[in-house]
């Protein structure tokens, strides 16, 4: 499945982030999901089927990255993208962490809105392999 028809989810302690989000998407006709943590996001993901998370990677209680293995442990077809505005651990960026972590690709905030659309316009889909002759 590619298109408005995809289920997004918005993962972000910042209201304010996932209502402009939130709008960016319902604009293009995509239904939308929103989480203010990450034990909210996997509550969701075991009861609906998600094509596309925006994770922040930056949240109390349950981080993203504890997130993130949880996502891919529930709904591994889901595409993630990690969320940050910065933030080092050692000699990587939170950013790169969630990469080695399994996220999709990344997101570097701050961010208009309508990128994200665009991101998720233009991802390649994750397609099962082809078997045959």
């Amino acid at each position: 499945m590619h298109g408005a028809s995809e289920v997004i989810m918005i993962v972000d302690d910042d209201p304010i982030i996932r209502t402009m989000c939130r709008s960016a998407f319902e604009e293009k006709g995509y239904s939308v999901l929103e989480a203010e943590n990450g034990e909210r996001a996997i509550g969701l993901l075991r009861s609906q089927n998600v094509d596309v998370v925006f994770l922040d990677i930056l949240m109390p209680d349950k981080d993203g990255l504890e997130t993130l293995i949880d996502i891919k442990r529930t709904q591994p077809s889901s595409c993630v993208y990690a969320m940050s505005g910065g933030g080092r651990r050692g000699n990587y960026t939170y950013l790169d962490i969630a990469r080695r972590f399994g996220a999709d690709n990344v997101v570097k905030k701050p961010f208009v809105p309508s990128s994200l659309v665009d991101l998720v316009r233009t991802r390649k889909v994750k397609t099962p392999a082809m078997s045959g002759a």
